[in-house]
């Protein structure tokens, strides 16, 4: 299934243990499809099987923050051209949107911390909740 996390006594020292088993993206996001609605596995349907073509057998936690934009830019690069197009922008929104959304799905059954998935998924600069 997943990677074993070693804990040393540190780790245990002023909080909860966390688990210890990280899933894979193939792994995980077959869940995170399973727990969403309708509409929102519509929406990052592409963007999620596009982190499977690239990242399937890697770990949640295993991503960086700047892979993470190397995808969206490749995501952007891939798009469908159309007339009224906004050079990308909406690909990379949604790319990092969908990848959020797993990383809060993590967060909550407890597979990911939530400062280290907030850092490695941010919204791109600009980016307003509600355009």
């Amino acid at each position: 299934m997943g990677r074993i996390n070693w804990v040393g006594p540190e780790d245990l020292v002023g909080s909860a243990a966390a688990s210890c088993v990280v899933p894979t993206f193939a792994e995980y996001i077959l869940v995170v499809q399973r727990a969403v609605s309708m509409g929102t596995r519509r929406v990052y349907g592409s963007y999620w099987k596009r982190v499977l073509e690239v990242w399937g057998e890697r770990w949640l936690d295993e991503p960086t923050a700047s892979e993470i934009k190397q995808l969206a830019e490749r995501v952007r690069s891939q798009r469908v051209l159309r007339r009224n197009a906004r050079g990308g922008r909406s690909a990379v929104e949604h790319c990092i949107a969908a990848l959020r959304c797993v990383y809060r799905h993590a967060v909550a059954a407890g597979l990911a911390d939530a400062d280290a998935a907030s850092a490695r998924a941010r919204r791109p600069a600009g980016h307003a909740r509600g355009r």
